[in-house]
């Protein structure tokens, strides 16, 4: 008998070897190596005490309320 957990199971596991088969775990390697380091959030925010620091996210979407803006 298969259940609702067993499902997403399955879904989750073809999901993964499409995943493998379109990007191969040595080519995620090179891009993860070739990346900038990621930047210091403390250090940007604090700045040099004369400017403003601003955090913002851009969403295209939203699950509630859909597409926000084109």
């Amino acid at each position: 008998m298969s259940t609702v957990l067993d499902e997403i199971i399955g879904g989750v596991r073809e999901d993964l070897e499409d995943r493998r088969a379109k990007h191969p775990l040595e080519k995620v390697q090179e891009l993860a190596l070739s990346t900038a380091p990621a930047l210091d959030a403390v250090c940007a925010l604090r700045g040099d005490g004369q400017t403003v620091r601003i955090i913002s996210e851009v969403k295209r979407s939203s699950p509630s309320k859909g597409i926000l803006g084109k």
